[in-house]
């Protein structure tokens, strides 16, 4: 049984993550492009996990 997600959350998570990359960046740095800097590494960090995280779940549930 394949894990599918709506499209309705899948539109939450992007202001939700760039959110919290903008924070991230701010308490790092104080210039504005090295702050925007760490927003980027810090948004493409936690996309990778739960890119990964989703691939093993689904990988899973298709064992079970």
């Amino acid at each position: 049984m394949p894990i599918s997600m709506s499209l309705e959350y899948l539109l939450l998570y992007f202001p939700l993550v760039i959110s919290v990359s903008l924070v991230v960046g701010g308490t790092r740095h104080e210039r504005a492009d090295l702050v925007l800097v760490q927003a980027q590494r810090t948004f493409v960090w936690i996309t990778t996990f739960m890119l990964v995280s989703y691939a093993v779940l689904q990988f899973a549930s298709w064992m079970v």
